[in-house]
């Protein structure tokens, strides 16, 4: 009997600690706002296919009317931006041959790690605000 309450009580544990731990990482992504993403971001570290890369010169603005501008090793671009219906990517330039997509990682207000995928290349960026 013993070893029934002693497994019981460890299954219970583990489901207690495991809904937590998702739905606390859930919550960070569902609470983002436009507000919060609308701010110049800068590269600090980037992956390829998984491998980190050397770092290179990027950087994006979020506009809070819906515009972005960003600056690509030099080339700079602009179009438009918005979150998805449930806060966990960005669409940009929606209806457009350029659209594109980032699936929204992780985000706090000093740092915002995309994903993203451009022909057969996987493609990571951590970001944090321009100081």
């Amino acid at each position: 009997m013993k070893i029934i309450t002693t497994v019981f009580s460890v299954l219970i544990f583990l489901l207690l600690f495991g809904s937590s731990s998702y739905a606390s990482s859930r919550d960070s992504v569902q609470t983002i706002s436009k507000e919060s993403l609308c701010r110049e971001w800068v590269l600090t570290e980037y992956y390829e296919n998984g491998k980190i890369q050397d770092i290179y010169d990027y950087e994006i603005e979020f506009k809070k009317n819906g515009k972005y501008k960003e600056e690509d090793d030099g080339e700079a671009g602009k179009g438009t931006w918005e979150l998805n219906e449930n806060s966990t990517s960005f669409i940009f330039d929606k209806n457009t041959l350029d659209q594109d997509e980032w699936i929204i990682e992780s985000f706090s207000p000093d740092k915002l790690v995309v994903k993203f995928s451009d022909e057969d290349k996987n493609y990571k960026f951590v970001l944090v605000p321009y100081k």
